[in-house]
């Protein structure tokens, strides 16, 4: 019988050909799309978004309380790389003072 490429880059061959098997898809209704006005809706889900009916001071708050944990955030990650370097510089010196000892220790 005769084989066939699935790819010209993976050089694998295959014994069927490959326009002859159909592979299934994970989701066979298709792709999803939006519903128009005239369409009928799921029961229960509203196409309204819930930050809609927050009310403005929750809202005010759950920003604020937001904006202050990516503060938090950014702080802790700047502190990290502060002590990151700090000990980088240390590891260098160290590596440094040791191959100055290592030198003076050859020549004599």
């Amino acid at each position: 019988g005769a084989y066939f490429y699935a790819r010209p880059a993976t050089k694998r061959t295959q014994a069927e050909h490959p326009g002859e098997r159909h592979i299934s898809s994970k989701r066979p209704e298709g792709p999803r799309r939006r519903k128009t006005e005239g369409e009928d809706e799921e029961p229960g889900v509203s196409p309204l978004d819930v930050e809609d009916f927050e009310d403005p001071a929750d809202k005010a708050e759950r920003l604020r309380q937001e904006a202050e944990e990516a503060e938090a955030a950014e702080a802790a990650r700047q502190e990290m790389v502060r002590q990151q370097r700090a000990a980088k510089r240390a590891l260098l010196k160290e590596a440094d003072k040791e191959k100055q000892e290592d030198e003076e220790g050859s020549e004599e």
